[in-house]
């Protein structure tokens, strides 16, 4: 339109013209500082997460500046991302980035990229933001075979052999809504009222599960049976070993080495992958 006006004097060709590149310049000048004193306040996102879950993350987005800023999200692939449709000076606002179709194995990223397209979408910005993580993605949770017996520490260990019973630790009073199975009777005989007797289960007895034993498995197949029975054992509070032949832990329980077996189990044979946010 431009040179057409030029070249035969149209004053409507040229008026036209000089609106419209003004309207591109001026909206791709506001869409580039659209993410202009936008930055990332925190991040969180879970360590360990199993293979058949969404992998969310959380990013908390802050403005530090007097213009409202709109339609912000992040870049990624395979991901379901929920946005910023628009946020205002020293708002807080929260992004939810979830990663879809995670095999097992060790991810890291560096950094998260935030994106805008404004005005109407016709023009497209992009930032970077510093945020550095790993995390895991454990074997999913599907395994079938029931829990195999009970193994007991030998002499060597310098512990000697025991029949995995609950040993007694302390009386505690009973309060409303406690079972009555535990009740010492024989303290009750003595009119000293309703105690419950607690108990720590010994450790020298525990479930052995190594890879090993599931030879017949196809690899995957046999991680996540691994993964099944500690989970169970997890929830029954029960003491387990796992042995992946290059990682052996000791006896143990609870949420912490749960999730330090999940993490063994997630880098079994897989080396690091960077994810691109």
């Amino acid at each position: 339109l431009f040179v057409i006006s030029l070249a035969y004097g149209n004053a409507l060709a040229y008026s036209c013209t000089f609106i419209f590149v003004s309207v591109v310049m001026t909206s791709a000048t506001h869409t580039h500082f659209n993410l202009k004193n936008i930055r990332v306040l925190s991040f969180s996102n879970p360590r360990v997460a199993s293979e058949s879950d969404q992998y969310k993350l959380e990013l908390i987005l802050v403005h530090d500046n007097r213009s409202k800023k709109f339609d912000i999200t992040a870049l990624s692939e395979n991901a379901e991302i929920k946005g910023i449709d628009k946020i205002s000076n020293n708002e807080r606002k929260l992004i939810y980035i979830c990663l879809n179709n995670l095999k097992r194995g060790s991810y890291f990223f560096n950094r998260v990229t935030l994106t805008t397209k404004f005005p109407f979408g016709l023009f497209y910005s992009w930032t970077y933001a510093n945020v550095e993580s790993q995390f895991y993605i454990s074997p999913s949770f599907t395994g079938k075979l029931k829990l195999p017996m009970k193994s007991f520490e030998d002499d060597r260990a310098g512990i000697s052999k025991s029949i995995g019973l609950e040993e007694f630790s302390e009386h505690q009073k009973h309060v409303k809504g406690m079972p009555y199975n535990h009740i010492d009777w024989k303290l009750y005989a003595k009119d000293k009222g309703f105690y419950v007797k607690t108990f720590e289960r010994d450790s020298s007895s525990y479930y052995y599960f190594s890879i090993k034993n599931l030879s017949e498995l196809d690899e995957e197949l046999a991680l996540n049976q691994l993964a099944s029975w500690i989970k169970v054992a997890n929830k029954n509070k029960e003491y387990w070993v796992l042995d992946l032949g290059n990682v052996v832990t000791k006896p143990d329980t609870g949420d912490s080495f749960f999730n330090e077996c999940l993490i063994s189990l997630a880098k079994y044979n897989k080396e690091e992958v960077e994810i691109a946010l």
